[in-house]
């Protein structure tokens, strides 16, 4: 019990059998314990592979090594109720021009995953590609923060669920050494995740987290974060609101996507979150399976997968 996952094949499946007759998940939590599995070949298909061991996977020649922009989103959320500095637009897009997102990607998650371009992941299909660029300007920034009020900067908490990000203590660290530049001090806090979570319904200053889309749609995307009943930040931006129910409205997908590039232009714009990066996922895969691909969504298929030898 709690050890594996034992999946035996549906012979009688309507869309025909799978090719393979059994499939056994083993969760592995332990980083080196993981990847001992995938050298020793103890498993086919492995997710959560660190940066740093890409490397020294891609060498063996056994193995297959992918990196996948996932359906997730990382970022710093802002509590947009009360009298604060984070309430206003100009101070989330001074933070944002602060942080130097493309050094966080290639330095510290060393490529895996990508600079966020919008609100929501580039892998989605409603991703809207023609979004404003923010660069990393930090003089820009400082002159953005001056324009909001805040010449001097200001001090602020931001709080982390601690592990549960790929690398969220570095790149909380970076981004509060980036932000201490144009003067706004920002203490980062690690909490264990049982911990952190329950801090999202609750006031906050900034909050690190993100938003993965586990069915690809834009409704969860948008009516789970961005509508004034359910945002976690206290978002409230009526054409917002109006441009999501119009999309839950339509059948039409290609109207449908329109909306949602629409949505996240206005959003973009507001700048509630700072996002940071697009995650990206890596798996391993020993060369004896098959006509097996990851998505971006982590849902692991199998139906039409086989294993040589």
């Amino acid at each position: 019990k709690g050890e594996r996952l034992v999946m035996e094949a549906n012979r009688e499946y309507w869309g025909g059998a799978p090719k393979l007759k059994q499939v056994i998940y083993y969760p592995i939590a332990e980083d080196t314990t993981r990847m001992a599995a995938v050298r020793t070949g103890e498993v086919d298909i492995a997710y959560g592979i660190l940066p740093e061991e890409i490397a020294g996977l891609k060498v063996m020649p056994q193995l297959e090594v992918f990196s996948v922009l996932s359906n997730d989103c990382v970022g710093v959320i802002a509590y947009l109720e009360g009298d604060k500095p984070r309430i206003k637009s100009k101070v989330r897009k001074a933070m944002l021009m602060a942080i130097d997102r493309e050094k966080i990607v290639s330095k510290i998650l060393q490529g895996v995953g990508a600079v966020a371009r919008s609100v929501v992941s580039a892998a989605l299909p409603f991703f809207n590609p023609n979004l404003t660029p923010y660069p990393y300007d930090p003089k820009q920034a400082k002159a953005l923060l001056t324009e909001a009020g805040y010449p001097d900067g200001f001090s602020s908490n931001l709080v982390v669920p601690s592990g549960f990000y790929p690398k969220d203590a570095e790149i909380t660290q970076a981004v509060a050494a980036y932000l201490k530049q144009i003067g706004i001090n920002l203490e980062v806090r690690l909490v264990e995740q049982s911990s952190a979570w329950p801090l999202r319904r609750v006031p906050y200053e900034f909050f690190y987290s993100g938003g993965a889309v586990m069915n690809m749609d834009g409704d969860m995307a948008f009516s789970r974060d961005y509508m004034p009943e359910t945002s976690r930040e206290k978002y409230n931006n009526p054409e917002v609101t109006r441009l999501i129910k119009a999309a839950r409205a339509s059948s039409k997908q290609d109207q449908r996507r329109e909306l949602y590039r629409q949505v996240q232009a206005a959003i973009w714009e507001d700048m509630p979150r700072i996002q940071i990066h697009d995650v990206g996922d890596v798996w391993a895969m020993s060369k004896r399976v098959k006509n097996w691909q990851p998505r971006p969504d982590k849902t692991i298929v199998l139906k039409d997968a086989s294993v040589e030898g």
